[in-house]
């Protein structure tokens, strides 16, 4: 009998999103969930890749294998960054991470290419696309999906798109149809 692994299982889901692979997989996951196309090449900074977990676990660097599965996605593609974790279980801070993981790959670019003046290392930051796969109910309403970017308080955006970070609740209980 053959066995169903489900999609929101971790590891299934850093060998679906995070392997070159099936970069087909990952720029369809980025289309649709932000509307990005024309990529022309993309850079897993994260690679899935379980012989080296096997390699780091045999030797006892069991710190780094973690620290290699905390984000689960992460690519620098042509015009942008993008980050994707999965949080299955209820978690007290998750609120704080989900901001603190696409701050810090938008912040990773900063001063890469070294400009002689700080003004130029600037330059260097691409927009960060951040997609929270939730294997619970995080929001009070019943929408699957949402995506929150930088407005002022009256919903003026930013003027540059720089920051998108979206949730899309996956759970047997929700509602996707209205």
């Amino acid at each position: 009998m053959d066995k169903i692994i489900k999609p929101t299982n971790n590891l299934m889901f850093q060998k679906l999103f995070s392997n070159p692979r099936h970069e087909n997989i990952v720029r369809a996951l980025m289309r649709d969930f932000f509307g990005i196309t024309g990529v022309d090449s993309i850079t897993f900074l994260n690679p899935y890749d379980i012989q080296s977990y096997e390699k780091q676990v045999e030797s006892g660097d069991i710190e780094n294998v973690l620290k290699s599965t905390i984000r689960d996605v992460v690519l620098d593609f042509t015009t942008g960054m993008f980050t994707s974790e999965m949080q299955l279980h209820k978690n007290n801070v998750f609120h704080k991470r989900a901001l603190y993981y696409p701050f810090t790959t938008f912040n990773s670019r900063y001063g890469i290419e070294l400009e002689s003046d700080e003004a130029s290392r600037y330059k260097t930051l691409k927009p960060t696309y951040s997609l929270n796969i939730m294997g619970q109910a995080y929001f009070k309403d019943n929408r699957a999906f949402r995506v929150f970017c930088l407005k002022d308080g009256i919903g003026n955006p930013y003027p540059e798109n720089l920051l998108n970070i979206g949730f899309l609740e996956l759970y047997e209980d929700k509602e996707f149809l209205e």
